[in-house]
């Protein structure tokens, strides 16, 4: 790789940032009040009547921080976090550009996947290690990069100095040493690397990092806690603050966090991963029992070669047939039924979800989907989808915030579904099947988290699993009729996963041991018999009736497979339960959650959202092709006013000069308004050059809407601006007088897209369409038609794309009118002036070439490069164009990076008519997001 190249690459990922007007604002609707409570080095952003948990969250954050810091000199700069109870996602971040944290508050469904802790406890350790990090490599270069151009580049900054593994290990060490779980004590966090180790071959460091198109890898966070654990049993805790410290020096300049890593260890990172699996393994033969292969429910030749196919949450039919979800690399999460003698049939396509569990009963299907609000961010709901597989009918019903975990009773007249509200207050409801209404909210005085609750046979009772406010684990029992909640078993940290009941028997995964195994439970005596064993684990299980046995989901690399094991109680051994606080070597005695917090003084009062209005943060590149631009970036925290100026270049028509936009997204409508002063040389009769010059300001509105209905992403923004102007020439030209005008512009973008699989670069079904139109209200005549339609059509295989683009852009050129800027691309390969009359027909065709999986040191890591042949026909009413009629025909190289999630083109465009000069053209670009 060149040097230049190297630079565009470089400067692309640390400024290369979203055009404002593509940035939806607003996180949730003015009549939510906001109150704030302060603290020197903290502030607690959070709804009204959410007074408690911002207290836990700010005495959490500010015991860990004096417990555990990485560095007691760095620059710290106050941290806020916004506490956000209404949306169903559970996740949190500390971000940069600008530099605030989110708490999403709901807790995660799958406590395999995130444990059992107290989910706004468990966020305020893990996230503050990451308030601590950042401000920890804000030194050095870093430091320098960040005063100059902005968060934005500090941010890439702090992505070159510092590994994501290392960042997230960091943190999930921390929520694991000062907590009684966390993540590094659940078995699922790292069974990939335990299945990994039985392979002659160990997975490669940078495929690792950085992922793959062709093959399965865990993501960076187990590999993170591996590796940071390993060095913590070779050179300390300690150590590792140091290389927090020293990384952001850049030394060297190309590899900085492995050369500083190499400085104390002796070896780079890749080096250190290598011996980690070397420890971590031998310290698992150590304890491995022996092996057992259970019969496989059979699946294809095909299926079994491929390198992904995931089978979960299996149900048994009556007649013995298995439905079960199925997702592959090449295509979407779906519900197949697999018929007794092995056909598989697809039965529904799921939508957008946050698990993807389901149940089955009676001809009827339930499971939830996710639908965003409309227009603000930080809401939506989970609602759970009734599925008639007689009728191929679907029927939403809608929670107040959210569903999780349905199940049908035996006749599926009844669905027995965990709801919670935006106040975290959590019951079971019995709904109608058919209709959707509320039977019965069932009590729950301890607020007790109820996942994947289910009917018992004989109907009266639901079992379901609990979580406690300690964030321990039982299975009970709770009577419809009177609500009364009884104890099955004992609370412990074992996590523990969805129940079924099968006579006197509740079958389930738990997390007892070093492997999550399925388990029966004597629903009279609680106690826990082992069903299955062997090096692999198992999850999902369910009881097959015809055959009296139960059929689970065994974990691989490749995906969950279905395997059938033994339904005898004589052949299951019993175990005991414990409390279940696994040995972490480095962790602490101490439980953070469980000590008294200081008692300390906050400052309570009101947020309001124009507070932090103005915050200029960063310098970035725009591009949004024809138009690139570079630009000084404000967004207040509350992603409520968004403020750019900057200067932009059309390469097409060659206008080009200073704007600044303004929007604010605390109301329904989005509110607008801004300036620009685009310009451009021109040479008059005399061959004199003078700047033909537009001034405007402008103001509007602006409606963004999102949707989510099923297996399809919908975006509609609408917008309207009103726009007054001046057309001069600098200097003055003898004939040519200003020209005053006024005129409206209308704009509507719609998205419709299909869920992506994993390989897919498009979706297999999208449209696109954008259509604006400008018209003179007073002054000078004004009249602009721009048009974009994009066709996403499925193609020979799910990873090929068939793209098809019109274009076509309309307007008065007449003497005395005003020629506007315009987001015409044209035909590839050429530039070609816009006239009144502009057309493109365009037609794409993508396959991926390669998916290499290489990098260069720890910086850039090129996961596939895909092959774009496309041919454009146009047309122009130029009268100074050499033919009216463009064709250009050629093929786009595209490089998709991981580091930056970047994609750099590099185009060849053959020339075949309406060309003067050269018909072969070489350009780089970068692809704009259209889907």
């Amino acid at each position: 790789m060149s040097k230049a190249t190297w630079l565009v690459v470089l400067l692309s990922i640390i400024f290369l940032g979203e055009d404002m007007h593509a940035q939806k604002l607003g996180l949730l609707p003015s009549k939510v009040k906001w109150q704030q409570l302060r603290h020197d080095s903290l502030r607690i952003i959070y709804p009204e009547g959410g007074e408690a948990t911002a207290r836990r969250v700010a005495g959490l954050m500010l015991k860990f921080a004096s417990v555990d810091p990485i560095s007691k000199d760095s620059r710290y700069k106050p941290i806020s976090v916004i506490l956000q109870p209404h949306t169903n996602i559970s996740n949190g971040y500390v971000g940069l550009a600008p530099y605030v944290s989110e708490f999403y508050l709901q807790p995660n469904e799958n406590p395999f996947e995130l444990g059992s802790l107290p989910w706004a406890d468990l966020l305020a350790i893990h996230e503050y290690r990451h308030v601590q990090q950042v401000n920890a490599v804000n030194t050095g270069i870093s430091h320098i990069i960040k005063v100059i151009f902005g968060e934005l580049a500090y941010s890439g900054m702090y992505g070159l100095a510092t590994a994501d593994w290392f960042r997230e290990g960091d943190a999930v060490y921390a929520e694991t040493k000062w907590t009684p779980q966390g993540r590094g004590r659940l078995n699922r966090f790292l069974l990939p690397f335990r299945e990994n180790s039985k392979e002659e071959k160990p997975w490669s460091y940078y495929r690792l990092r950085n992922g793959s198109y062709k093959h399965y890898y865990p993501d960076h966070y187990p590999l993170g806690y591996l590796m940071l654990q390993y060095g913590n049993h070779v050179f300390g805790e300690a150590t590792w603050d140091t290389i927090w410290r020293q990384a952001p020096r850049m030394k060297p300049i190309y590899d900085p966090f492995s050369g500083t890593v190499k400085r104390f260890f002796g070896k780079g990172n890749r080096h250190l991963y290598l011996d980690a699996l070397k420890y971590h393994g031998s310290q698992r033969k150590a304890s491995e029992v022996p092996d057992i292969v259970y019969p496989a429910i059979p699946i294809t030749e095909k299926n079994q070669q491929d390198a992904f196919f995931d089978m979960g949450y299996p149900d048994v039919a009556g007649d013995g047939s298995i439905y079960c979800v199925i997702t592959t690399f090449d295509s979407t999460s779906a519900i197949y039924k697999i018929e007794p003698e092995g056909k598989r049939h697809h039965v529904i396509s799921l939508g957008r979800q946050l698990d993807t569990y389901f149940d089955h009963s009676a001809d009827k299907i339930v499971y939830t989907e996710s639908r965003v609000d409309p227009r603000w961010i930080r809401m939506d709901k989970n609602v759970i989808v009734v599925y008639d597989e007689v009728s191929h009918k679907k029927m939403d019903i809608q929670p107040i915030k959210g569903y999780f975990m349905p199940s049908l009773d035996s006749a599926a007249k009844r669905i027995v579904a965990l709801h919670t509200d935006d106040e975290e207050n959590y019951a079971l409801h019995i709904l109608d099947a058919s209709s959707g209404a509320l039977i019965q909210s069932l009590p729950n005085k301890d607020n007790l988290y109820l996942g994947y609750p289910c009917f018992s046979e004989d109907g009266l009772h639901v079992i379901a699993t609990a979580r406690n406010k300690e964030g321990r684990m039982c299975i009970i029992q709770q009577n419809i009729s009177s609500g009364e909640i009884k104890q099955i078993t004992h609370y412990s940290y074992a996590v523990l996963g969805r129940p079924i009941q099968a006579g006197p028997w509740i079958f389930l995964t738990c997390g007892i041991g070093d492997i999550d195994q399925v388990y029966a439970v004597d629903i009279h005596e609680g106690i826990f018999y082992l069903v299955s064993s062997g090096h692999r684990a198992h999850y999902e299980p369910t009881w097959d009736p015809v055959q009296d046995g139960v059929v689970t989901a065994e974990y691989t690399n490749t995906g969950k497979k279905l395997v059938r094991l033994p339904g005898m109680p004589r052949q299951w051994r019993m175990v005991n339960l414990d409390d279940e606080i696994k040995y972490v070597p480095g962790a602490e005695e101490r439980n953070l959650l469980a000590e008294p917090l200081a008692e300390n003084k906050f400052e309570v009062k009101k947020y309001s959202p124009w507070s932090n209005a103005i915050n200029f943060h960063s310098w970035l590149v725009t591009a949004d092709d024809p138009v690139w631009g570079i630009e000084l970036r404000s967004d207040n925290i509350m992603n409520t006013v968004a403020i750019a100026g900057g200067y932009e270049y059309n390469r097409n028509n060659k206008y080009h000069g200073p704007y600044a936009d303004v929007r604010l997204g605390m109301w329904f409508p989005e509110i607008i308004f801004g300036y620009s002063n685009l310009r451009k040389q021109l040479t008059d009769t005399d061959e004199q050059t003078f700047t033909n010059i537009y001034e405007e300001v402008y103001a509007g509105l602006a409606l963004p809407f999102n949707f989510t209905p099923g297996v399809y992403s919908q975006v509609l923004n609408i917008s309207s601006t009103y726009n007054a102007g001046v057309n001069k020439q600098k200097p003055p030209q003898d004939g040519i007088e200003r020209q005053y005008y006024n005129y409206i512009n209308h704009r509507i973008l719609l998205v419709n897209s299909r869920r992506r699989a994993h390989r897919q670069p498009l979706p297999s079904w999208g449209q696109r369409f954008d259509i604006s139109y400008s018209q003179n209200v007073t002054g000078h005549k004004i009249s602009q038609w721009y048009t974009n339609l994009e066709l996403a059509l499925p193609s020979f295989k799910p990873s090929h794309y068939f793209l098809i683009i019109g274009e076509s852009l309309i307007q008065n050129l007449e003497p005395g009118s005003i020629q506007l800027s315009s987001r015409y691309a044209g035909p590839r390969g050429f530039n070609v002036p816009d006239d009144d009359r502009n057309y493109r027909l365009g037609f794409t065709y993508g396959f991926p070439l390669l998916y290499p999986d290489v990098g260069f040191g720890n910086v850039a890591y090129i996961r596939r490069i895909r092959l774009q042949p496309f041919f454009d026909i146009a047309y122009t009413s130029d009268p100074q164009a050499v033919s009216k009629t463009l064709k250009s025909a050629g093929a786009e190289l595209l490089v998709d990076f991981k580091f930056g999630d970047i994609t750099l083109g590099f185009r060849y465009a053959r020339l075949l008519s309406g060309y003067e000069g050269s018909a072969g053209q070489f350009e780089f670009f970068i692809p704009s997001i259209r889907f």
